[in-house]
């Protein structure tokens, strides 16, 4: 079967100007806090992560309600393999940012963005709790690893293994799309 090409202004098969912004914010957030995620940048992780916690929230919530595009001409176990990776990106991404929120009140400390913002959570602090959501969090935040080099993968066989246009969808907008 001869591969189809895919048209980036079939709105079934590309992403809308939001996702793609949604899509290279979380990309740039989810580098800069696995690098960032050290003991001596914790005020700076924890800061960062609280500003770019919501943009994780709308882009997995807004990925969920728009669904995705339609898949490419390939086989199943590649379509299924890449759903499954999208699942758990999006999993990791609403897993890293609640419990991220949670941490610090558990710990009994304000959600603080950079000394500059500080809200009260009225949460118990809980050193149990904390310890759980804690581990939960790296437990995320280190599976995004695995996933993403998948992710990356993927995008680059379809670029310079197959030459499609798969990886266009994440570049230019199709108009009405997911």
């Amino acid at each position: 079967m001869a591969r189809q090409l895919f048209d980036i202004r079939d709105s079934q098969a590309g992403y809308c100007r939001t996702s793609i912004i949604v899509h290279w914010l979380t990309a740039i957030a989810v580098a800069f806090l696995y690098v960032s995620q050290e003991r001596e940048w914790t005020a700076l992780h924890l800061g960062a992560g609280l500003i770019v916690a919501p943009v994780f929230l709308f882009g997995a919530c807004w990925r969920i309600r728009r669904g995705f595009p339609r898949v490419p001409d390939q086989p199943l176990a590649l379509n299924l393999a890449e759903r499954l990776v999208m699942i758990g990106i999006l999993a990791c991404l609403l897993a890293v940012a609640v419990t991220g929120i949670l941490v610090p009140p558990l710990d009994g400390n304000a959600l603080s963005i950079f000394g500059l913002l500080s809200l009260d959570v009225p949460l118990p602090a809980d050193p149990v709790w904390s310890g759980i959501v804690k581990q939960i969090h790296a437990t995320a935040g280190d599976a995004f690893i695995p996933l993403v080099g998948l992710h990356v993968l993927g995008a680059l066989m379809h670029r310079f293994v197959w030459k499609d246009r798969v990886p266009a969808r994440v570049i230019r907008p199709a108009p009405g799309g997911r």
